[in-house]
């Protein structure tokens, strides 16, 4: 059977069992695995933050420590890992293992909102204002000229914003592949029963993005 393994660094949870799909990959022959680092990579998020939607799953490995990784990793082999934990100076022993033992491995860039496209003058006057931005963009630029870079051998994209604006490395053999963001499958299972309208008087849809309770916001505590 072949093995599919997801990496995250937020705690898992009912809801990205559903959006993952794992219960399509399972039926096309896929055997589903989830590494959850959130312990080595957000401490202070796992230890104070438990989601309502807890499951207990299967295949499910909680990494503590770069150990565990380390002595999981043997069942790597022959696998295909999609990371939902991105490659800078703090993850990049993953990908390079992983580069190592010669295992696909590839990145998600999914659900992005429409970028506003701003003057020059103004995306400067943006960084002196955020020093988080100047630090990310130095990072960036460390990463594009290192020569350890970390390029996976498959990109994973929703949409024409998130193919003109990745953020991952790629070159000509990394596979650019074309899918939609985790939620459109949640909205067609929805629009299976849609038979009649809940409202029938005029109405209007706000639509956020669920700011501030989004769960990313708990990785900046």
């Amino acid at each position: 059977m072949r093995k599919l393994f997801f990496f995250v660094a937020t705690t898992f949870n009912k809801r990205d069992y559903n959006r993952f799909g794992i219960e399509i990959l399972k039926a096309e022959g896929f055997e589903v695995h989830v590494w959850d680092f959130t312990p080595l990579f957000s401490r202070k998020a796992y230890v104070n933050y438990t989601p309502p939607d807890t499951l207990e799953y299967q295949h499910y490995g909680l990494i503590k420590s770069k150990s565990d990784f380390y002595n999981l990793s043997k069942n790597l082999c022959n696998s295909i890992v999609v990371s939902h934990i991105n490659s800078h100076a703090k993850t990049n022993f993953i990908f390079n293992y992983l580069k190592q033992h010669k295992i696909k491995f590839g990145f998600c860039n999914l659900g992005l909102m429409p970028s506003i496209k701003f003057p020059f003058m103004f995306k400067i006057l943006l960084l002196f204002r955020n020093p988080y931005l100047i630090k990310s963009k130095i990072n960036m630029f460390l990463r594009k000229s290192s020569n350890n870079q970390i390029i996976p051998n498959f990109i994973i994209t929703g949409g024409e914003e998130a193919i003109q604006n990745n953020k991952y490395l790629k070159n000509n053999e990394t596979l650019i592949i074309n899918a939609h963001t985790y939620d459109y499958d949640l909205y067609l299972n929805e629009e299976k029963y849609d038979n009649k309208p809940l409202i029938k008087d005029k109405y209007a849809v706000f639509l956020d993005s669920f700011i501030p309770f989004h769960p990313d916001f708990l990785l900046l505590c």
